[in-house]
């Protein structure tokens, strides 16, 4: 079997891909650049499974994702994985938080540390970055006196130190990923839910009367 999972190595999803690849007996995963390119490696058969982020508990759906399984491919979700998420702000070795001058992650890490970081570094310009890990690669080749928040192991993949950790605002901050798989694949993952995606008529009561189906 062969996982794909949006990269780099050291992000959120790399765990993910990593907790699912054991689940499987599968070793085999392969980075890709955006959250389509893994879908479309999937809708191609280039991999077996596919692993993206679908929503976190503190910020809410991951909306990229849902537009492109409903919009952009025909594929299946084969189960879902729920994992916690804490956020490290790592520095190169020696760096003191007086000395930092911007820090930079996923837009969506920002999003889940912003009230943290308004109380405990305010002044300090937070900018949006790629990833989780990309950031951390880019403090340790370019920026001396830049953070980043990361996973740890995307700290201890580029040889950076942890000035703090569990910045994130939230004690029970959780992503859910999605494993995504071809039409008409065998799924001894699936554990029996079901997803809907839908549209209706822009009149009053029309989102009343599915739901109502659904009851």
């Amino acid at each position: 079997m062969k996982i794909g999972y949006f990269g780099p190595a050291g992000t959120f999803t790399f765990q993910a891909a990593k907790k699912y690849g054991r689940y499987m007996g599968c070793e085999d995963l392969t980075p890709y650049r955006t959250i389509l390119d893994v879908l479309h490696a999937v809708e191609r058969g280039e991999i077996d499974r596919g692993i993206v982020p679908f929503e976190n508990s503190t910020e809410g759906t991951v909306t990229f994702t849902i537009d492109a399984l409903i919009f952009d491919v025909d594929i299946t979700i084969a189960a879902d994985m729920v994992l916690p998420i804490r956020h490290y702000l790592a520095v190169r070795e020696g760096v003191k938080k007086e000395q930092l001058t911007r820090i930079i992650s996923h837009p969506q890490a920002l999003a889940q540390c912003h009230k943290h970081l308004e109380q405990h570094y305010a002044g300090i310009e937070a900018l949006p970055f790629g990833s989780t890990s990309a950031a951390a690669k880019q403090v340790a080749e370019k920026e001396p006196f830049w953070g980043a928040i990361c996973t740890k192991e995307a700290a201890e993949l580029y040889g950076l130190t942890i000035l703090e950790e569990d910045l994130q605002d939230e004690d029970d901050n959780e992503t859910r990923f999605l494993i995504v798989a071809q039409k008409g694949t065998l799924l001894p993952e699936y554990e029996g839910r079901t997803s809907l995606a839908f549209g209706t008529d822009n009149k009053p009561g029309a989102l009343y009367r599915i739901l109502d189906i659904i009851a």
